[in-house]
């Protein structure tokens, strides 16, 4: 499964489709605030954790740095790609930061790359 966390519905829901497209479940967090224990529980039954950077209620770059003992990847979502977004990005431990727009066939090969545990797809 694939936990997606943004605030803006639209680009949430084109990741949650693109990411469907590829075969994986997916549970979408719309509002940062809304990521609270409960839902950071959930996190042990992802197999990724895809976030956005620039939260209205919240920072991806903390909510990385707070999930980053989730055993599973963390994938940060930038909408400018700034070399900033980047190095940030590296520094919560992230397992990748992609630049929207977000191309199905980038998430395809990240995903392989990602080594994901077995029964997960891709």
């Amino acid at each position: 499964m694939a936990l997606v966390v943004d605030d803006s519905p639209v680009l949430a829901l084109q990741l949650q489709r693109q990411l469907q497209s590829l075969r994986m479940r997916v549970r979408t967090v719309i509002n940062a605030s809304a990521l609270d224990a409960a839902t950071v529980l959930d996190t042990a039954a992802a197999s990724v954790i895809f976030v956005d950077v620039q939260l209205l209620h919240g920072n991806g770059f903390a909510i990385a740095r707070r999930i980053a003992m989730a055993p599973c990847p963390v994938v940060l979502i930038s909408g400018t790609g700034r070399s900033t977004d980047i190095q940030w990005g590296r520094g919560t431990g992230a397992a990748a930061v992609l630049s929207r727009p977000v191309h199905t066939a980038q998430l395809r090969v990240l995903l392989q790359s990602l080594q994901l545990p077995a029964g997960a797809p891709p």
